[in-house]
Parts: structure tokens; C-alpha cells; sequence
């Protein structure tokens, strides 16, 4: 009834302003305050068919199973998203455990740890050789696992839902048990420094931070007020903070989102009118700036547009060169972790001139043992 009762608000207040667009809205405003929460865990049960279940609601056991099936925290890499399902080793049980930024030490025969499920996460075989020279140790038999190390790699068990597990017997499922805290992300093949925290390696379900949340959350707003026929003026929103420090954060924020917001989109929109859809070095900055397709007074230091050409041409070339290298800087890898850049988004890809001549001329590579051995094409990859 209430929901109702503020729609009907809504309409008679539309209506009287596209009767008397000079009119206030007057007839009972209302103001809905919201609280917005940062989003914790996701969790599931060891299913691997039909029968997982998956919740956000935190708990130890899914409530209406009788066997009392657990249910376990899942966080995700941060370089290739696989799931990384929190476990506790105990002998021959895997029981369920929260996430932590900082791996507690192992306690008797409890082993803090991840179960990774994949037939392609590792193979115990071939995969090694990836691993840096310092974890094995030169013995007369052979090269060896470093004993301190080799308790880190990813270790086969079998396991079922109930959370029984097994390193010989099989049992329902397989995965990959590795202990707590990660040295390397065999998902991604990136290794890690031991001081790195868990929360640099691996991520919740909410792992953006209150700052994009709330810009995000206004933006979405101010859009869709947009949408419903508001006009400009009237497209607003009211923010309440009882601290000054995390107003300013707030507003730099989202001047900074709208920045790197609106050049991403003219990088994405320069590409699409581009003959073939390439950009070059040279032509990135102009064609940028052609897409923002900004008015002199809005980033030139003047009130009207120069009448001279010369002295107008000064001021693009200016704004180009700045446009390029922001781009180019977006275009790292950057910290922004919510906010990943084009290319690892998959909308566009970055590629280097004449790549195919300089690995194809043998003549070049004659002077360097490895590279002179390698075909044009294993040349071209590496």
C-alpha cells in the first residue's frame, strides 16, 4: 500500500509539471533513505552436479538437509576468477572455515587451506618446471622439492559432499588441496611474496570498496532518473556524511570515475569509427579527442573560441598529447581492481607493428642461441 501510495505521488507530480513546466513539486515530497551494506561471502556445498547448493547467507550446515550437509566460503582469484573453496584439513575430513587477510598458524592437526576443483588447475608432472629454481633442492639423485615448499603445492585429493576426503581412496569428486597461506595461484601461474596478505591473492563475493560502491550506486540513480524523462536540472541526489574528510574522498572519487569513464568510452567509440578498427600510436590522441569531441572553452584557458586557427590548433595539439598519454596509462595494468581497463575487459586488443617481419627474419636472431633456434611462429609468442 505504501510503495502504491508513493507511485501515485510520483504521477500526479509528473503530471503537473508537464501541465506547468515553471511549477514546484509540492504535493507531499517524500525522501527514501537508504543503507547500503558491502555484500560478504558466498557460500556452497561441495556438490559438483545439480545438487550444489549456494547461498549468501552465512551458516555452517545447509539448514534443510537432515544429514547436515556443509556449506563452505568460496573466494575467487583475482588474476584468472577461478573459485577457491575455504577449507580446514582435519585428518580425513575437510571442515568448512571463514576467509582470512592473514593465514593463522596451523594448530595440531588442523590445516587452514583451499580446495580447487579443475582437471586443468595442475598436473603434478609437467607443471613443476614452472616453478622457481629455489623451491627444489640439487641432490646426487636428482633435483628435489625443497621439503618447506613442497607442503604448498597443490596436493590431489578425492573428497565427497559431506565433506569426507581421501589422498589414496576415491571418493565421489576430485580436486586440489593447497595449504594456507598461498605462495602461487596455479590458475593463473602467479606467484606471490610470503608477506603478500590472502586479501591481495583472493577475493570475497564484496570486495569493492564503500567509495566505487557508492559512486556506482549514484550514477546508476542519476541514469535512471535520466531515463524517465527528468530533466537535467532536476536530475539530483542528496548525500548525508557527518565527516568532511570522507565527503572530499567521496566527491574525488567520482571525479575520478567520470574521468577514466568518459576517456574509456572515446578510446571504445574512436576504435569502433577507425578504418579496419586499428589505431595507431600516432593517430591515438587525435582520434581520442575527436570522439570526446569537447568545445575549446571546456578544457582551453578561454572564455570563447579564438578566431585565429593557428592559436586554436595550439591548444588541440596540446590537449592531444595529454589525451595520449592518459590513455596510454590507462591502458596499464593498474591498480583498479572494480574498474579493470579495456583490454583485460576484452574490448579491445593490443598489438605491436611489424611483429610478424622481426620474427620471421632469421638473419636478426642469428647472434642469440634460443631465439635463432625457435621457428617464426614460436618466435612470434614469445
Amino acid at each position: 500500500a505504501l510503495l502504491g501510495l508513493l507511485r501515485w505521488i510520483s504521477v500526479v507530480n509528473k503530471d503537473l509539471q508537464t501541465a506547468n513546466p515553471r511549477s514546484k513539486y509540492t504535493i507531499l515530497p517524500f525522501r527514501l533513505h537508504q543503507f547500503l551494506s558491502q555484500t560478504g561471502s558466498v557460500y556452497t556445498t561441495l556438490d559438483q552436479d545439480e545438487n550444489r547448493f549456494i547461498t549468501l547467507e552465512p551458516g555452517i550446515y545447509k539448514q534443510d538437509d537432515d544429514k547436515h550437509k556443509p556449506i563452505y566460503s568460496s573466494v575467487f582469484s583475482r588474476y584468472s576468477g577461478h573459485q577457491f573453496i575455504c577449507v580446514a584439513r582435519n585428518g580425513d575430513t575437510l571442515e568448512p572455515r571463514e576467509f582470512r587477510e592473514a593465514s593463522e598458524d596451523d594448530t595440531g592437526a588442523v590445516t587452514d587451506g583451499y580446495l580447487i576443483i579443475g582437471d586443468d588447475v595442475w598436473d603434478p608432472v609437467n607443471d613443476l618446471g614452472n616453478l622457481p629454481e629455489s623451491w627444489f633442492n640439487r641432490r646426487k639423485a636428482g633435483v628435489v622439492p625443497d621439503p618447506k615448499k613442497e607442503k604448498f603445492f597443490p596436493k590431489k585429493i578425492y573428497f565427497d559432499e559431506y565433506g569426507n576426503c581421501s589422498d589414496t581412496q576415491e571418493l565421489k569428486w576430485h580436486g586440489w588441496f593447497m595449504r594456507a597461506p598461498l605462495l602461487f595461484d596455479p590458475t593463473s601461474g602467479t606467484f606471490f611474496d610470503t608477506r603478500t596478505s590472502e586479501g591481495t591473492k583472493l577475493a570475497k563475493l564484496g570486495s569493492e570498496g564503500r567509495s566505487t560502491s557508492t559512486t556506482i550506486t549514484a550514477f546508476s540513480i542519476l541514469n535512471q532518473l535520466d531515463e524517465a524523462g527528468y530533466q537535467p536540472k532536476d536530475q539530483k541526489l542528496l548525500s548525508f556524511t557527518d565527516n568532511r574528510q570522507d565527503a572530499a574522498l567521496q566527491a574525488g572519487h567520482f571525479n575520478d570515475f567520470v574521468q577514466t569513464v568518459r576517456l574509456r568510452s572515446a578510446i571504445y567509440h574512436a576504435l569502433q569509427a577507425a578504418p579496419a578498427n586499428e589505431l595507431t600510436y600516432a593517430t591515438l590522441g587525435e582520434s581520442v579527442v575527436r570522439a570526446l569531441n569537447l568545445n575549446i572553452v571546456e578544457y582551453g584557458n578561454v572564455k570563447e573560441e579564438p578566431q585565429l586557427e593557428h592559436v586554436r590548433r595550439g591548444y588541440e595539439e596540446v590537449l592531444e598529447q595529454f589525451v595520449l598519454y592518459r590513455a596510454l596509462a590507462d591502458l596499464q595494468r593498474s591498480w583498479r581492481i572494480v574498474l579493470p581497463n579495456l583490454e583485460q575487459c576484452g574490448l579491445l586488443s593490443i598489438k605491436y607493428e611489424h611483429l610478424d617481419k622481426v620474427a620471421n627474419d632469421d638473419r636478426f636472431w642469428a647472434d642469440l642461441p634460443i631465439l635463432r633456434e625457435l621457428n617464426p611462429s614460436e618466435r612470434h609468442v614469445f
